[in-house]
């Protein structure tokens, strides 16, 4: 009875990933609880963190039952880091200099990660 009322909860995922729907919801109450945190650079580190932890999971586990929703998954949350990045050089109030390095580490870890999970395949032909 509990797998048919709340069916709409774990049909989008694979089997073995039934509870990354709880990692899905934990993120988008913590992005909503990010405004809360006092100064512009501890809920912009915040947001990065939160960002990049799922984008991370997301890649290691491919959780979605198709590959195309993996691979949107992916594409929009690393579009979302990107503007997020950019936004933060944007900040009164923080080293420009610092949030510049802080964002180019952080992309430059999401590309070498996407990267290497669009070379998976081709590798394991």
């Amino acid at each position: 009875d509990f797998l048919h009322r709340y069916c709409f909860l774990f049909c989008r995922f694979r089997l073995s990933c039934h509870w990354f729907v709880l990692v899905f919801t934990t993120r988008n109450f913590v992005m909503a609880l990010v405004p809360i945190l006092p100064g512009a650079a501890a809920q912009w580190c915040t947001m990065m963190a939160v960002m990049l932890g799922s984008l991370v999971g997301s890649a290691l586990l491919l959780p979605w039952r198709c590959r195309e929703a993996n691979l949107l998954e992916l594409f929009f949350t690393y579009c979302f880091l990107i503007v997020l990045g950019v936004g933060g050089l944007f900040v009164e109030g923080v080293d420009a200099q610092s949030v510049g390095i802080f964002a180019v580490t952080v992309l430059g870890c999401a590309v070498i990660g996407f990267m290497s999970l669009l070379a998976k395949p081709v590798y394991e032909r």
